[in-house]
This record gives structure tokens, C-alpha cells and sequence, in this order.
């Protein structure tokens, strides 16, 4: 079983610093990336909502400097 890319690995792929975008695999692939600046956060998650209702909830890891980035499941 091959490894989940880590997030220094996705931030390398990314086209754009920050935003979420699908990034594309060498084998084919595809997961969704998301990497924003918030400085005064304690913490940052993505949150996909379907009518009003919680799909899934994605934290983002701090990598310094007020940045903060991770895959966000169920959005690929």
C-alpha cells in the first residue's frame, strides 16, 4: 500500500499558495488539498456542509507563520 502523501509533499503540488485545489497524482489519483493564512487562529478546520448537515470536518495542520494546510476528506 503506497503512503498518503504528506503535507510538504501536497504544498510541492500545489499550482496556487493558497485556496483548495484537487492535486493530481503520479499514479492517478486525485485528493483536495486546502492551505489558507489565518495568523490570530488557534486552529483552522474545513467543514463540508449537505443541506444544512455536517459531511466531514477536516483540521488543518499549522506549518508556521500564520499558514495552515491538510487534505480535506470527502472532497475529491
Amino acid at each position: 500500500m503506497a503512503r498518503s502523501p504528506s503535507t510538504t509533499d501536497l504544498n510541492t503540488l500545489r499550482r496556487y499558495p493558497i485556496g483548495v485545489e484537487v492535486i493530481r497524482h503520479a499514479d492517478g489519483s486525485a485528493s483536495t488539498h486546502a492551505r489558507v493564512w489565518a495568523p490570530a487562529a488557534a486552529s483552522v478546520e474545513v467543514v463540508i456542509y449537505d443541506d444544512a448537515s455536517i459531511v466531514s470536518a477536516s483540521p488543518l495542520s499549522p506549518e508556521g507563520d500564520g499558514y495552515y494546510s491538510g487534505e480535506v476528506r470527502d472532497a475529491a
